[in-house]
């Protein structure tokens, strides 16, 4: 049973660095995202960076949990 408990605190360990990984990946694409895309329609501007800021927080929150 101890084996059991140990593989699922890998387990665990394994998807929170997954996590941590999406997480920065999505912000650094939003960031990319801020600087390069200037000349964009403002609307379709705001609605991307309003679905990678609410992927964030979503990746954010699976992490809590």
């Amino acid at each position: 049973m101890a084996m059991d408990a140990a593989n699922r605190l890998s387990v665990i360990a394994a998807e929170i660095g997954q996590l941590q990984n999406l997480i920065q990946e999505s912000r650094r694409v939003l960031n990319l995202f801020l600087r390069i895309v200037r000349t964009l329609n403002p609307d379709l501007k705001e609605a991307r960076i309003r679905a990678a800021r609410e992927r964030i927080e979503d990746l954010e929150g699976r992490q809590q949990a």
